[in-house]
């Protein structure tokens, strides 16, 4: 199965339930919907390599855990976005038939 197209209105959805929230909420509440959604090891993925970049690029501690709580929003962000459109695609198909 090929992934679809990533529409505007799917990332606009996404974009707008993610930014009611601060980065640690959004990317803490999306890593446990995740964990229920049984995508653990996604999850524990986007956690390990937002730890690994944060420890390679930042230069402090502080610098090195905003930059973790940047990359788990973003990375469950894009899931989200193509968790999103997968569904949609799904709808419509049902739909047409």
């Amino acid at each position: 199965m090929s992934l679809p197209t990533i529409t505007n209105g799917c990332i606009l959805a996404v974009l707008s339930k993610a930014t009611q929230k601060d980065p640690t909420t959004y990317g803490t509440d999306a890593l446990l919907d995740m964990v229920k959604g049984d995508q653990v090891t996604l999850a524990s993925a986007i956690v390990a390599t937002a730890e690994g970049f944060g420890e390679m690029i930042a230069e402090d501690e502080e610098s090195s855990q905003l930059l973790v709580i940047s990359i788990v929003a973003m990375g469950t962000m894009v899931y989200e976005i193509i968790k999103s459109q997968v569904e949609a695609k799904e709808l419509e198909e049902m739909f047409a038939e």
